[in-house]
């Protein structure tokens, strides 16, 4: 059978390999559900191409802290820097507080214009910024359930679910978050910054900082 699929000439991504098809998982509270998306098997290998390219280029340029889905910055790696500087607090009789973020539907709040300007701020070839926008843009979506299937709709915002390009975006996304380097471990959407001071209220004043 011969494929319909088709490249244009003038570099937009095919509309065929930009839709997905959402199915809910139950959680263990009745009532919620996990999102899982499906998209098309024929672009995932064009999306790896496009994510190794891009991580060519940045690589080197994301901050240390800055943990998951990157070659040698693994969880026990992350886990071993909080545990250090909090066992030194700990040794030098020093107080230790931290907070804890969790970004709720992260990939769904990117807006593409500010991940664009951040990809041209990395030095990311234009290019490529232009594959990733238009892999981005006129993107759609189905939700099936129980047998049942809603009709296409477009989704507006964010970064498409299921993708190995994603979780690189999301990365490009947040590398400048704007915390002390030296006190905070970010992992994907999981981030942690923390304070060592001499005195509890002084960890209070620079974590609220």
């Amino acid at each position: 059978m011969q494929s319909t699929i088709k490249f244009s000439k003038e570099g937009r991504y095919p509309s065929e390999l930009e839709k997905a098809r959402i199915i809910p998982l139950p959680k263990p509270k009745p009532g919620e559900y996990r999102p899982i998306s499906l998209l098309p098997n024929v672009s995932k290998p064009i999306e790896y191409m496009i994510q190794l390219r891009i991580r060519e280029i940045i690589e080197n340029k994301l901050p240390l802290h800055q943990f998951g889905c990157r070659p040698g910055h693994s969880t026990a790696q992350a886990l071993m820097r909080l545990l250090h500087y909090a066992g030194t607090a700990a040794g030098n009789k020093q107080q230790f507080g931290a907070i804890l973020y969790d970004f709720t539907k992260a990939y769904d709040r990117v807006p593409k214009h500010i991940l664009v300007r951040k990809m041209t701020r990395l030095k990311i070839p234009a290019y490529l910024i232009k594959i990733v926008y238009e892999w981005l843009s006129d993107r759609t979506f189905t939700v099936a359930h129980k047998g049942y299937e809603t009709v296409q709709r477009k989704q507006e915002n964010g970064i498409a679910q299921g993708s190995s390009l994603s979780v690189l975006l999301w990365l490009i996304f947040m590398y400048d978050i704007p915390l002390n380097l030296k006190l905070a471990n970010t992992y994907v959407d999981d981030t942690i910054g923390w304070a060592i001071e001499s005195e509890k209220r002084h960890v209070k004043g620079t974590l609220r900082h």
